[in-house]
């Protein structure tokens, strides 16, 4: 069942991308990695246990229903028309701000690490322990979960839509969010950034290299190497082979999800997925004292996909927490989860590609375009949805970072 739904999904996303000319179609970007990840998951290399029909099922329904969401959006209109003379562009003052609050931040929390390696203990033990010491603060877990982490995902998406404003790729504007970037990853072993960088680099590249010189087309293909090397480094960083690693990390999700799926207890109706858009209002709310048996189940089904590690091959495979975002559509609503949610998810980042199309020099669609994008290539680990990181740096990507501008 793996091989048949991995090879449609890659042939129908071939097609589409034949047929329509567009690379970047949501629907075929959607497909293809889907479909990859499917097909190399049927594979089960390096000892790991089958996948039995049933997960490849549910997920070939979020496929599907994804798919229909973005064409959908292509012939009806999400949200009111925007003024023909009017953009959106980066706000300069703003993001600046955004970006010393993020580095007195960081550099609290990332020097007290490299004090502690230059006395002499071991880098990887002691990142993760300071990661452990802030996360279990209440007041530093709030700074970190709804100011610092969100704000340099922001700050980073605004950088890319500072690049496709000016049409220009220099190392000058690139330094401040390399910064943020590695005191983020120094201090909280934040490795999923580089993700994003790879997003807005690969999306940089396929928009602008009409529009930029050999030189600058030659940069951006230089520096995708270098949080493609940070992300393998840290997937690799457990010991064994990079190629097992690295298997493992995009396709373990597939049999965590198996392993899981009947201890998933009662349905949440939307709020395990979307518990990053709800966590700052219920943590203002439990503030008072008010508490909710829904979002607490959703939040208690997001700590045990971190806490119980299951067994997903042969010689001590252990797994957690990447449950894929399929994973959370089904403990929301079953089959009608996966379905609902995978269409709605689908309409919206159809709809920004839509818009993206028609105004590929606004830095507002751009940087959705890279949020749309990003939550794709992360669902084989989650919904980004339901982390708070992801949904307050589109918030504050979206109100603080970018203003309007007529013309």
């Amino acid at each position: 069942m793996g091989l048949l739904i991995g090879g449609l999904s890659i042939f129908i996303a071939i097609a589409i991308v034949l047929i329509k000319k567009q690379i970047m179609d949501v629907k075929a970007v959607f497909l293809l990695y889907w479909g990859i990840l499917i097909l190399f998951s049927s594979l089960n290399l390096f000892g790991l246990y089958d996948v039995n029909d049933e997960i490849y099922l549910i997920i070939g329904l979020g496929i599907v229903s994804f798919v229909i969401g973005s064409w959908l959006s292509e012939h009806i209109r999400i949200g009111k028309p925007r003024i023909k003379n009017e953009v959106y562009e980066i706000n300069e003052k703003i993001r600046n701000v955004g970006f010393w609050i993020a580095l007195v931040l960081l550099l609290v929390l990332g020097l007290r690490v490299i004090n502690l390696v230059l006395s002499g203990n071991a880098f990887a033990y002691i990142r993760y322990q300071n990661l452990n010491s802030v996360l279990t603060n209440d007041a530093w877990s709030r700074v970190y979960k709804f100011v610092l982490s969100p704000i340099t995902l922001a700050y980073v998406v605004s950088y890319f839509c500072k690049i496709n404003e000016q049409k220009k790729f220099d190392f000058k504007s690139t330094l401040k969010p390399l910064i943020l970037t590695a005191l983020d990853f120094i201090a909280m072993s934040d490795r999923l950034i580089a993700m994003m960088w790879i997003v807005g680099l690969v999306i940089t590249y396929i928009t602008m290299r009409g529009h930029i010189s050999v030189q600058s087309r030659s940069k951006i293909r230089k520096f995708l190497i270098v949080p493609v090397v940070l992300i393998i480094a840290v997937i690799v960083a457990r010991g064994g082979s990079i190629t097992r690693s690295i298997y493992e990390y995009f396709v373990g999700g597939f049999r965590f999800f198996m392993l899981r799926k009947n201890s998933f207890g009662k349905m949440t109706f939307g709020m395990s997925s979307l518990q990053g858009i709800f966590r700052p209002f219920m943590g203002l709310l439990e503030l008072f004292g008010v508490q909710s048996d829904l979002f607490q189940e959703a939040s208690d089904f997001l700590l045990a996909n971190q806490a119980d590690a299951r067994q997903i091959g042969a010689g001590g495979i252990y797994y957690n927490y990447f449950i894929t975002c399929f994973g959370y559509f089904f403990k929301d609503l079953h089959l009608v989860g996966v379905s609902l949610l995978s269409l709605i998810w689908g309409s919206i980042s159809g709809s920004i590609y839509k818009n993206f199309q028609k105004r590929p020099n606004d830095s507002m669609y751009f940087g959705l375009l890279m949020f749309a994008f990003y939550s794709i290539a992360m669902g084989m680990m989650s919904t980004q949805f339901a982390e708070t990181t992801f949904t307050l740096g589109i918030f504050y990507f979206a109100v603080l970072f970018v203003r309007k501008k007529r013309y």
